[in-house]
């Protein structure tokens, strides 16, 4: 059984995905928590994009236990992407973004699978969203 903890972003049809995606997790896993959904804005690279409005985003992270092999759960992560439209727009516009950010007392599979995520240092409503689940890490 592993500890694992997610972010979820969406910044089309942004309620809707995230909805979807926390039923699908809550549904395929157990004991599901996630902190609140806030709202970020979107990070655009290429400056051309900022003269069009990119929408923002909505975020999430989730707190879940998984018994399944973890490199299967993290194929099942990304298949649920595709199957949902990851993939459908370009950059910046994302249906539905899952990255794993942590395995909880994992630290072969997490050094394994580049773990912990730059993300949590690099979003705040990571690093936030782990802590208000509980989970404070000395990176």
């Amino acid at each position: 059984m592993f500890i694992v903890y997610l972010s979820l972003g969406s910044n089309v049809d942004a309620d809707n995905q995230l909805n979807q995606a926390l039923h699908w997790l809550s549904y395929s896993y157990d004991a599901i928590k996630h902190s609140k959904i806030v709202k970020t804005t979107a990070r655009v690279k290429d400056s051309s994009l900022q003269k069009n409005k990119v929408p923002d985003y909505m975020n999430t992270v989730v707190k879940l236990l998984v018994s399944e092999d973890i490199h299967l759960f993290v194929k099942q992560l990304k298949a649920y992407e595709i199957e949902k439209g990851r993939y459908k727009y370009n950059k910046p516009l994302c249906l539905i973004d899952i990255d794993l950010l942590f395995i909880e007392n994992q630290d072969i599979l997490n050094d394994e699978l580049g773990l912990p995520s730059s993300d949590i240092e690099e979003y705040a409503f990571v690093k936030n969203g782990l802590k208000s689940l509980g989970l404070e890490l000395g990176l």
